[in-house]
């Protein structure tokens, strides 16, 4: 009979002498596919659930999570994107979840995981897939294919890459072509301003940047700023905005649903983007 062995700590890989080059070029591997997933799973869920997430903490939780993971010797963590669409579909998206998530994986871990390594493979690829399936993106694919194809076929290439050869193949390829493609600038170049028409009362706010996936949660966050003077109407100036890509669109949707919860009205004015200009269709 097999028998099996459970810890929850292992230093066996201190007396290894591995290259100190493959060590560099495999931790920077990981580093790069974890951040890049980890930001990725916050989006969706952002985009599911309307809310934008902590850019800096989540990055010192994933930091602090692998650093404790490879001091015992276990493997990379990262954001989960199965996990995350089951907690979605299921209604679990407080903090706590995670929590009550660690607490069961503990618990089986030290209970029942000699009878959980005879779980079917076929039984947990089955799960798998159809999780990974209900995260595909439906609706934002078929309005980059109504609204700008070429983000549509960036995404295609990414996932073709992703799928044939790797992760971090993958998101490299399409971090790449989306860069070269949008020449983009800064983040610290971004600059939104706001002033108060007279006697109307009205709060026009204005940028002159182009907006892309790099500072559409910036824009966003200083838009919600300058709406958090409490007037009543307010006008989104973008007729000087060059261009707009498919977050920046986003973006503009959730400063509208944060203007409606606060009883605020938005209006914007037309962009020169021709895709930005069908927003309010999306």
């Amino acid at each position: 009979m097999l028998h099996v062995e459970t810890a929850l700590y292992d230093f066996t890989y201190l007396k290894y002498d591995y290259p100190a080059s493959v060590i560099l070029l495999s931790a920077m591997k990981v580093s790069f596919v974890a951040l890049l997933g980890t930001i990725i799973t916050a989006r969706l869920a952002d985009n599911a659930k309307g809310t934008r997430f902590d850019q800096t903490a989540e990055v010192r939780c994933l930091s602090l999570g692998n650093l404790v993971s490879g001091f015992f010797g276990g493997t990379p963590v990262m954001g989960a994107l199965v996990l995350t669409g089951v907690n979605l579909q299921s209604g679990g998206t407080d903090k706590l979840v995670q929590l009550c998530v660690s607490m069961c994986s503990l618990f089986i871990i030290l209970i029942f995981m000699p009878a959980f390594v005879y779980t079917p493979l076929a039984c947990m690829s089955s799960i798998l897939m159809v999780s990974a399936y209900r995260l595909v993106p439906v609706k934002p694919m078929i309005n980059l294919w109504k609204l700008d194809r070429s983000e549509f076929w960036i995404l295609i290439i990414t996932a073709v890459f992703f799928v044939q050869y790797d992760g971090a193949v993958g998101l490299t390829v399409g971090g790449i072509i989306s860069i070269l493609r949008h020449a983009i600038k800064e983040n610290s170049q971004l600059r939104v301003e706001s002033s108060v028409l007279d006697p109307l009362g009205w709060l026009v706010i204005s940028s002159n940047e182009a907006l892309t996936y790099v500072n559409a949660s910036q824009f966003e966050s200083q838009v919600e700023e300058h709406l958090s003077s409490g007037l009543e109407h307010n006008v989104i100036d973008l007729t000087a905005v060059p261009f707009m890509d498919m977050d920046a669109i986003i973006s503009l949707q959730q400063i509208q649903k944060y203007a409606a919860k606060k009883g605020q009205n938005v209006y914007i004015l037309e962009p020169q983007s021709s895709l930005a200009r069908e927003c309010t269709s999306c």
